[in-house]
């Protein structure tokens, strides 16, 4: 970001790697923050997910075991 404000002229903002060259513009700014957003919400939803142990637990039913 520091880049585009400066108005620096970078050929390939090197963001997703060698193998998907894009100028560094606007567009690629939001790419990166809709990924690290993205990434944001994975983590806070695995942090706060139940826990699941090995066994199931059966509720209810008519009491076969």
């Amino acid at each position: 970001m520091q880049a585009y404000m400066r108005g620096l002229a970078v050929a390939n903002c090197g963001c997703f790697g060698i193998y998907l060259t894009q100028r560094l513009n606007w567009f690629v700014l939001l790419q990166d923050a809709l990924t690290l957003l993205y990434a944001a919400v994975l983590f806070r939803s695995a942090r706060t997910a139940p826990t699941r142990s090995g066994r199931e637990e059966v509720r209810g039913g008519a009491g076969i075991r």
